[in-house]
């Protein structure tokens, strides 16, 4: 018996394959770049709170609670009512360790403390109670929230045009 000679056989496979295949890479660059964004949006989340817990920042505090407790910006955000704690949070994944040049421009950045008759709530006044969900307690919530865009049409129409990363960090006041 005479092999039958299939040329080309190999090429419609790996034709049938290859749109598969790249579908495959795209997704796990797009699920790549999550992930990384993922730590940088953390690490500022965690270096906002450092700062916000800080004593120096009781003041910040007191006026963020004479209107409601929560402020909220937009990073970079040095002129800001919080800009220390704004700065902090740019500055945690800037390569060159200014907030202006943060690789998380425009993402927000909330910073709520827990108040009492217009001030923040502090070790002193908190009455022993320590659960951060109880909003008698000195603790300060920070939340990070970055719209990270997608590189690849095809994982845009599964998952929309842009994918919200956030981290949320509790911290208890050192004041």
């Amino acid at each position: 018996m005479a092999r039958k000679k299939r040329s080309g056989q190999s090429l419609v496979e790996f034709a049938f394959a290859l749109p598969v295949l790249l579908l495959l890479l795209l997704g796990i660059i797009d699920l790549g770049r999550a992930f990384y964004i993922r730590e940088q949006v953390s690490d500022a989340a965690r270096a906002g709170l450092r700062t916000a817990l800080a004593a120096s920042e009781q003041g910040t505090a007191n006026a963020a609670c004479g209107s409601g407790g929560r402020v909220t910006v937009t990073l970079p955000a040095s002129g800001s009512p919080i800009g220390r704690i704004a700065d902090a949070a740019a500055i945690a994944d800037s390569p060159t360790g200014a907030a202006a040049d943060t690789k998380l421009a425009g993402a927000t950045l909330t910073v709520t403390w827990h108040c009492t008759a217009g001030v923040a709530v502090t070790n002193a006044t908190n009455g022993g109670i320590t659960d951060p969900v109880d909003a008698r307690s000195d603790s300060v919530d920070v939340v990070v929230q970055y719209p990270l865009a997608l590189l690849f049409p095809v994982v845009e129409q599964m998952a929309g045009p842009s994918v919200t990363v956030a981290a949320h960090e509790i911290g208890r006041v050192e004041y």
